[in-house]
């Protein structure tokens, strides 16, 4: 929804706007794109989620009548506060009767909390990396394994691990139950951007096993 040109944060709302405009078909007559329709044509209309990090988002998502969805793995802080605004605030629209959450979070499951812990280390340093703006390549667990963290980066890493659930599925199923509870939504997104690709099928494949 760039209109073909770059815009910046400040446009999303009017952006975010248009869009459902076009999936419901309702471009107001004074509307610049006025008579632009989205094609194909269908009779329903889609699902629309909003990912946001606080009680701002919630709130614009609450007012548009949209599916929310909080990222509590970038920015786990605000969450509680973030669902009780969307909820409190819900007002109903053609793409959603009643308010509808989830959280987004990463989760590595292992065979243990050890093998799971080692198997996160590629992600410790990925994230590291791409705060810093630097390699977003995700390294294998020997290269994260080799690198020498300084004390500040130690920090950061222990930091990091709040924006992520690592461990058993027992540990998994525990602490994935708690934000259930909190955030009082048993629908989730899971993602993880460890290193190895079967570790990662073994990993969700665990995870289903817990529900």
């Amino acid at each position: 929804m760039t209109d073909g040109v770059h815009k910046d944060l400040s446009q999303f709302d009017r952006q975010l706007k248009d869009l459902l405009f076009y999936l419901s078909d309702s471009l107001p007559s004074g509307h610049p794109h006025a008579g632009v329709k989205a094609a194909p044509l269908v009779d329903a209309h889609p699902p629309v989620w909003l990912l946001g990090l606080g009680e701002n988002s919630a709130m614009q998502a609450a007012e548009l009548g949209i599916n929310y969805i909080f990222g509590h793995f970038i920015h786990p802080a605000r969450g509680t506060q973030a669902f009780e605004t969307y909820r409190s605030h819900f007002s109903p629209s053609v793409f959603s009767s009643q308010p509808q959450s989830m959280f987004a979070i990463f989760v590595i499951c292992g065979e243990t909390d050890e093998e799971a812990d080692r198997i996160a280390s590629s992600t410790d340093l990925w994230l590291l990396r791409v705060e810093k703006g630097l390699d977003s390549r995700v390294p294998s667990i020997e290269e994260a394994n080799a690198y020498h963290y300084t004390t500040q980066e130690k920090e950061k890493v222990l930091q990091n691990r709040q924006r992520m659930i690592v461990g058993s599925k027992e540990t998994v199923k525990e602490q994935l139950q708690i934000l259930m509870d909190r955030y009082q939504t048993d629908d989730i997104m899971i993602l993880n951007n460890s290193f190895d690709p079967i570790e990662k099928q073994r990993s969700f494949k665990r995870i289903a096993e817990l529900f």
